[in-house]
């Protein structure tokens, strides 16, 4: 198993390099998103790649969206950025 952090534009793609050529089982994980696992086909050089879509809502971070998410967002729902909880 091989990781690394990698930055995507606004669009959601980035680039990889330094993968030998292949077929890869990719995991993408954003902050408080559901992860997402995607295959690409890697050729010689650089590749550009785009990243599935990540749905939101995992606020406790766990992969899972359930009532401990919400209790999570419902505790900070009219709180400015920064407010105390």
């Amino acid at each position: 198993m091989y990781s690394q952090n990698v930055t995507t534009n606004q669009t959601g793609a980035f680039s990889i390099s330094s993968v030998p050529a292949g077929t890869y089982l990719f995991s993408f994980k954003g902050t408080h998103t559901l992860a997402r696992q995607q295959e690409f086909s890697i050729v010689d050089g650089v590749n550009l790649q785009t990243t599935p879509l990540l749905l939101e809502g995992d606020a406790s971070d766990n992969n899972v969206v359930n009532i401990s998410d919400f209790s999570i967002l419902a505790a900070a729902f009219g709180t400015s950025q920064g407010g105390d909880l």
